[in-house]
């Protein structure tokens, strides 16, 4: 009888992992309203300790997310393999993409974390580690999970007064999946960007339209994953996840660059895994 109830459990135990994720479909363009995506209040240092509680609606969201899949962390000893474009994970924020059902998008944009504030108007952080946790370590994970799992594991505290995580608690949470990489400041050469970016597996970067809107309009701040350099063109496949008409697509490094956010509450511009 022992015996039988252990192999019962071994057997739920490995039903409840997650799974590897499907391949990507081609993103789906899109112009036009997809709802107030921007950056939100952010400090400069590391958000205040201490847990908002999730309103009911959130911990519905969070529970019930479109493609939900239990998270866990990656091995510590797994390395990633080949990316391609088609492996890369682009999550969505925006509540227009969710309401018109765009790939990549889902019903955590509408997560309150208090006072009205919206998943959608501060979640590019949260989706990017989204995608640097699913496309490196293969497992499944949605932005509403990470967003609860990010303020479980961290400091992370949104709420009414603000809402995007910041760079220690986006390195914390890479270092316990065993792909931590390094904050860096914006180099005054770009060359040195570039080398950055040819030696980096992903870059994540902080940018505004405030320094360069080449890419971005009127968006103080904004977080994006930049993937694949090419050296001969100088571009990068970018997951953005303010709106499909910039996300999964190639844009010049050097506009990314002139748009690295400078303001003096920074101390880092981007974040390179390597």
């Amino acid at each position: 009888m022992k015996r039988l109830f252990i192999l019962l459990a071994v057997t739920l135990l490995i039903f409840s992992g997650c799974g590897k994720k499907a391949a990507p479909a081609e993103a789906e363009a899109h112009s036009g309203d997809w709802g107030t995506d921007y950056f939100g209040t952010m400090t400069g240092a590391t958000l205040a300790a201490g847990e908002v509680l999730p309103s009911e609606e959130e911990s519905a969201l969070v529970e019930n997310t479109e493609g939900t899949s239990q998270v866990r962390e990656a091995d510590s000893n797994s390395r990633w393999g080949s990316i391609t474009e088609d492996s890369i994970c682009s999550y969505l924020q925006g509540s227009g993409s969710y309401d018109k059902g765009l790939e990549w998008s889902g019903d955590w944009c509408y997560i309150d974390a208090g006072g009205g504030k919206m998943f959608y108007s501060f979640g590019c952080g949260i989706c990017c580690l989204t995608n640097m946790y699913c496309t490196l370590t293969g497992n499944d994970c949605t932005p509403g999970e990470m967003y609860a799992w990010a303020k479980e594991e961290t400091s992370y505290s949104p709420g009414p007064g603000g809402g995007a995580i910041d760079w220690p608690e986006i390195d914390q949470m890479c270092q316990s999946w065993g792909i931590g990489g390094t904050l860096c400041p914006k180099p005054d050469d770009y060359s040195l960007f570039q080398q950055d970016m040819a030696s980096a597996t992903t870059i994540m970067v902080l940018v505004s339209s405030e320094e360069d809107d080449a890419i971005w309009q009127n968006l103080p701040g904004h977080y994006v994953n930049l993937w694949l350099y090419d050296p001969e063109e100088d571009t990068v496949f970018m997951s953005d996840s303010r709106g499909p008409a910039t996300n999964r697509t190639r844009v010049a490094l050097r506009d990314v660059y002139n748009a690295l956010l400078t303001n003096d509450s920074y101390a880092y511009q981007y974040y390179l895994i390597e």
